[in-house]
């Protein structure tokens, strides 16, 4: 899914393209552990700006998971709004310099705030689907969870602590140090 250059008029391209689930699965195969409700539609806006496109772009995701403590299923509304500066590439380098240095920024593990939100593309063609799973992607949450209150599962039986309770033994020793109880200590006296 992408914008032709040429698409976008003055004052400005409004648009709404709609992900469907299958889409969205073919978009983000790697990431496994989530499924997709329903559609997504994506709100964008593009504006040619001295050479260069500003995208802003919002949309909000269904997503289906697993709770990361008693891996029930979860399901949670995803909102995801970014604007990005779209700069054509063989202007690319230029606005390197111009906002802080593009010395620095070859180096591996830099980082300048200042480009942050600027992006180069071919200066043809925008690609919105690219664009709008880089952000996707860096809003996913790290893990998800059923409740804040949340009990979890039982380290040796899998219970879920939330609906049953077990009569499992809690004391679990850690495997690294269980030949730590085999040492007796002799009474000292002084």
């Amino acid at each position: 899914m992408s914008v032709r250059i040429e698409e976008i008029q003055e004052p400005s391209l409004k648009l709404q393209r709609e992900f469907s689930p299958a889409l969205l699965d073919e978009m983000f195969g790697e990431v496994s552990d989530i499924s997709w409700i329903n559609s997504s539609l994506l709100c964008a806006e593009l504006q040619k700006t001295d050479g260069k496109v500003l995208l802003k772009a919002e949309l909000t995701l269904q997503l289906r998971t697993g709770c990361a403590r008693c891996l029930e299923e979860v399901s949670f509304s995803l909102p995801v709004s970014f604007s990005t500066l779209l700069i054509p590439q063989a202007n690319y380098g230029r606005a390197l310099k111009q906002f802080g240095g593009a010395e620095d920024f070859e180096r591996a593990g830099s980082f300048q705030m200042a480009l942050a939100d600027i992006e180069p593309f071919d200066g043809k063609t925008i690609p919105l689907s690219l664009l709008a799973k880089e952000q996707v992607l860096l809003a996913l949450p790290i893990s998800v969870l059923c409740s804040e209150t949340c009990k979890g599962l039982c380290a040796r039986c899998g219970c879920n602590y939330n609906t049953h309770s077990c009569g499992c033994e809690l004391k679990l020793v850690e495997p690294r140090f269980a030949k730590l109880k085999e040492i007796q200590l002799s009474k000292c006296k002084t």
